[in-house]
Formats: structure tokens, C-alpha cells, sequence
């Protein structure tokens, strides 16, 4: 499969992002596969530095393959010159519905899904000859597709806290074109275990103030979210998809520090930091 171009759909890219941290969350393994039209790619994401390794070809379906690497959404064979390793994962955790909501019908240049806001890992890989050993360490697992990556977004995901298991969060706020129109929207997913999935978002009309080191989303009737970025952390570079070519340079921490706070009638239900936040930021 060399390209993913189809004229029913506009699909010109297609990539999933693994992202799994260490259980004591000094280490971080964020690895991208996708399919674009110059063929296949998988970049690398650690606390250190990144990579990007490209490929003729590249296969997308229930099994990943890219060069001798296979990712599944139960855990992935990484196969890359000194970089080596499996990873399984368990308790897998979707999201209620689909992220992008009624908005998935609507003829966008990207398209956004959230397969496992937070699951356990297990297993080891080698970066370098340095072992990441992601024994009882937590994963999340997104993917996208379409045309490109809107130019201007800010996105937001952290699922580890002092209690992993308790709360996963994704936020992305994105200016794109709707029937030829800049529109900026947002979406976030709360998932707290034993709570309801809280889902604010413009497609429920969700209000949205953006500044450099704080957003805030209202939701009718009575709830508020709200995050402080407190330090943006370190960025390393990746590229991502520009009319189906990637070749659009995008900047990634994974050590962001942010503080989430959440409203529901005025009153706060949390109130939580975390010095490792996947944070990623243009021209919003």
C-alpha cells in the first residue's frame, strides 16, 4: 500500500500515535506510524530526543506493518535501527463515543479518534542501548486521517497523575475550514474511573477562552473546565501532514507541567497537576 489518496473520502494520510511512560514516569515512548502519500513513516518520541525513519510502503488495517515493525491495539514489535522491543497492553480503555461527535460527518481536513484514553503496558525497549522498561507503566493510543493537519491546534493529553488510574484527559482546540469557513473548535474528554465520561465541547456549544498559559471551556448549563499550563516543557520535532505529504514541521513535549481543574455547579470536583503532559502547539 503506497498511498491512501481516495476520491470518495480525500484520505491522504492515516497515522496512529502510541504514546506509554515508565511506571516511576521518568521515561516516555511515543511512536507515530503512518501512511502518507510518499509512502510509510514511523517516528520516534522519547524524554531525550526524536526520530523519523521513512519506508516505501506501509500497511494500515487490524494489524499495522511498517518496514519490520507492527503495531496491533494491543501492544506493538518495534523493529528500527537501535531501536528494539515489544510492548502489551491491557485494559485498554475507549472512550463513550467518537471524539469528533456529529463533526465526523462533516467534510474536514482532518479527523480525529481516541482508541484508548489510558491502558496498562508491559514489556521493554531498547533506545540506544538505553532499556526503557515499561513493566506496570501506563499507554494512550490516538489516530488520524485525511487530508492534513489543521495549521493552526493546540493539543493537550495526560494520563498520569499521582493515580493513573484514576483520571485520563485529551483536549484539542483547532481552527478549521467548515464549507470554506475558519472555524475554531474545541473538544476534551474527562475519564475519571467510576465517574461518567465529561465531554466539553463546541459541538455541544461549549464556550472557549484561549490564552498563552490558560484555557478555559463553560458548557451549559452548569460546568467549567479549566487548564493553567504552567511550563511547556521541552519540544522535540516531528513532521506531520500537509495535503497529504509530511512535510509540515510540528514541535511535541511529553514533560509539559499543567494544572486541570474541574467545575460542576460551581463546585470543584478536581483539582490535579502533572509534570508530564504531551503538549503540542501552532499557530493557536
Amino acid at each position: 500500500m503506497g498511498t491512501l489518496t481516495s476520491k470518495k473520502d480525500k484520505t491522504k494520510f492515516y497515522g496512529h500515535y502510541y504514546k506509554q511512560y515508565t511506571k516511576d514516569k521518568q521515561k516516555v515512548f511515543g511512536i507515530i506510524p503512518g501512511i502518507a502519500e510518499e509512502g510509510g513513516t514511523l517516528q520516534v518520541i522519547t524524554d531525550k530526543k526524536a526520530y523519523n525513519f521513512t519506508f516505501p510502503t506501509a500497511e494500515m488495517g487490524d494489524t499495522i506493518k511498517v518496514g519490520n515493525s507492527e503495531f496491533t491495539n494491543d501492544g506493538m514489535k518495534i523493529d528500527l535501527p537501535d531501536i528494539k522491543g515489544e510492548l502489551k497492553f491491557t485494559d485498554t480503555t475507549p472512550i463513550a463515543y467518537d471524539f469528533m461527535g456529529f463533526l465526523k460527518y462533516l467534510p474536514l481536513e482532518d479527523r480525529h479518534s481516541i482508541i484508548s484514553i489510558r491502558h496498562r503496558t508491559s514489556g521493554k525497549i531498547m533506545v540506544e542501548g538505553e532499556e526503557y522498561d515499561f513493566t506496570d507503566g501506563y499507554g494512550y493510543h490516538e489516530c488520524d486521517s485525511g487530508e492534513q493537519f489543521p495549521a493552526a491546534h493546540m493539543w493537550i493529553q495526560c494520563n498520569s497523575f499521582d493515580d493513573p488510574d484514576d483520571t485520563a484527559i485529551v483536549a484539542c482546540i483547532a481552527q478549521v475550514p467548515v464549507l470554506g469557513i475558519p472555524v475554531r473548535g474545541s473538544i476534551v474528554v474527562i475519564n475519571r474511573k467510576g465517574h461518567k465520561e465529561n465531554r466539553l465541547s463546541t459541538y455541544f456549544l461549549a464556550l472557549t477562552s484561549l490564552k498563552k498559559d490558560k484555557i478555559t471551556l463553560w458548557q451549559f448549563p452548569n460546568r467549567k473546565f479549566v487548564i493553567d499550563v504552567l511550563d511547556e516543557g521541552t519540544a522535540h520535532g516531528l513532521v506531520s501532514a500537509s495535503n497529504g505529504n509530511m512535510t509540515e514541521e510540528l514541535r511535541e513535549a511529553n514533560n509539559a507541567t499543567c494544572r486541570f481543574r474541574y467545575y460542576k455547579s460551581g463546585k470543584l470536583q478536581f483539582d490535579l497537576t502533572s509534570e508530564h503532559v504531551g503538549y503540542e502547539r501552532r499557530h493557536l
